[in-house]
């Protein structure tokens, strides 16, 4: 079982409460021990941006991630839901968290283009 962390929605969707399941075994694992508050904070948030869909597997209802892999974010964007005025904040917790195994860059983003990422925590 895992512990349950509420997070702000900040897709603008009407329900405001929404919240992500973490495992037991991510919170007490040497990569999240390692992260500051605002680098768990940063993974949270990309977190909560994953959309979810039913299949059937077995014939039990699992969701799944439709979107991992195409978590698109522009560092300003960030910067404000993170409430941060530092660009270098949120790079340098991007990488740390690429560090640690928790983030995949699939896409780097220049001018106009956002950055794409992949989360690497199933939540198994």
């Amino acid at each position: 079982m895992g512990k349950q962390i509420r997070i702000p929605n900040y897709s603008g969707g009407k329900d405001k409460t929404g919240g992500i399941m973490l495992t037991w075994s991510l919170l007490r694992s040497a990569s999240w021990c390692s992260l500051t508050d605002f680098e768990s904070k940063h993974f949270i948030y990309l977190y909560g941006r994953l959309t979810f869909g039913k299949i059937k597997v077995k014939g039990k209802k699992q969701y799944i991630a439709t979107n991992n892999g195409e978590i698109e974010v522009s560092h300003k964007t960030l910067m404000r839901d993170l409430k941060t005025n530092s660009k270098a904040t949120v790079v340098n917790s991007q990488n740390k968290l690429i560090k640690v195994g928790l983030l995949k860059l699939t896409r780097e983003g220049s001018h106009k283009i956002s950055n794409m990422y992949k989360i690497l925590y199933g939540g198994d």
